[in-house]
């Protein structure tokens, strides 16, 4: 059985849900009913899961040191700079030690917020397709690698009403909120100041097309930048900046790929439809930032290191986005979209699942499942390969 079958059978119960949702006709309380299953499954699958993926070494030694609420303040000994997760994890850590324990809370927790802002910005109808969407655009990783950064951004998008409403005294708190649980939320602050924007249509379009002339060229222009900038710091952090951008792995060229062509289609879609969907400010909070996030991966398609983390803070605008595109189309063309994103979708997860760090077991349901001991193992020796 490949790595990639678990993965592969939980997302394609989710699409089968979203085929009858959109499919059939439901009564409000119905959809609710489903998509809470929906939600359940995805709070037991992925919070019972047991030490998958990359990062859950650095969570379980962090765990495993850190000390109950009483001794909060005077500890020092923290893994991670960001105080907010600190304390939640010291929160937990006063009635367990065991971290899978941890994990589930913390999964319950974000798929909890996650429920939340679903609910308010997209129809019941789309809700399992949206969740299907949220994993292929970097909610796999949030759900698995990215435990802070995943909290941190659930709190985040609880201040885009507020960018709606130009309450600047209730954004930016918030978005410190997330910031306490992992930095880069702070980045997001610069949004308040342009997400709400309507920018026109054509120069939303030029952009795109000079993106893609730059990407399917391969102009060099964010090196170029790079390089430029740091001829003016000194010798030592010169080297620095120059050795990070040309690591093998930090440095990794984006090339046409499945992403780059489900990424075309949505936008050119989202142009077709351009004024349904950025008739209010709430619609384009999130169409602007869909687009920040496609110019992000064609400009700049030289560092996976920059699409992987840029990416990551505006990928929620396409949790919404393609959703959104079901209601603008008429039936023929919603059923064609609904079967290729879907296919696109199954191909997306069996490529970030396929490989033997994402072997799935679960503490809930499976039993002997692998130590930590025995997992720490696999990962030492396999990390150094597949991280090439």
């Amino acid at each position: 059985m490949s790595f990639s079958t678990p993965y592969m059978i939980f997302t394609a119960g989710l699409l089968f849900v979203s085929g009858l949702e959109i499919a059939l006709h439901w009564s409000e309380s119905d959809l609710r009913r489903l998509n809470f299953l929906v939600l359940v499954g995805f709070i037991l699958f992925f919070g019972g899961s047991n030490y998958i993926g990359w990062d859950w070494t650095n969570y379980a030694e962090a765990y495993k040191d850190t000390v109950p609420l009483r001794g909060f303040l005077r500890y020092d000994g923290w893994w991670f700079n960001e105080p907010g997760f600190n304390l939640w994890m010291s929160l937990i850590r006063t009635f367990t030690t065991d971290y899978h324990i941890f994990f589930f809370v913390t999964t319950l927790l974000n798929a909890c917020l996650l429920h939340i802002f679903f609910n308010r910005y997209v129809p019941r109808k789309y809700y399992a397709f949206a969740m299907a969407i949220f994993l292929v655009v970097y909610g796999f990783t949030y759900a698995t690698d990215l435990m802070r950064n995943f909290t941190g951004m659930m709190l985040f998008l609880f201040a885009l009403p507020y960018i709606e409403k130009r309450q600047w005294y209730f954004f930016f708190p918030i978005v410190l909120a997330g910031a306490l649980f992992h930095w880069s939320i702070a980045l997001l602050s610069i949004c308040y100041f342009f997400l709400h924007l309507r920018i026109p249509r054509w120069a939303m379009l030029s952009i795109f097309i000079l993106g893609n002339i730059v990407f399917l060229w391969g102009m060099p222009i964010v090196s170029s930048i790079i390089k430029m900038i740091a001829n003016f710091f000194p010798t030592e952090q010169h080297d620095i900046i120059l050795d990070y951008v040309d690591n093998s792995v930090f440095g990794k060229e984006y090339g046409i790929s499945l992403g780059f062509l489900e990424r075309t289609l949505i936008a050119i879609l989202v142009f077709l439809y351009y004024p349904q969907m950025t008739e209010t400010a709430g619609k384009r909070l999130f169409v602007n930032a869909f687009f920040i996030f496609v110019f992000v991966c064609l400009y700049c398609y030289e560092y996976s290191i920059f699409i992987t983390r840029l990416g990551a803070l505006f990928g929620f605008g396409s949790w919404v986005i393609y959703p959104a595109l079901l209601s603008c189309l008429d039936r023929p063309l919603k059923a064609a979209y609904w079967l290729v994103l879907s296919a696109m979708i199954l191909l997306k997860i069996n490529s970030l699942t396929d490989n033997i760090l994402y072997k799935y077991e679960n503490v809930i349901f499976d039993y002997p499942y692998s130590t930590y001991k025995q997992k720490r193992i696999i990962f030492n020796e396999n990390k150094e390969r597949l991280f090439k």
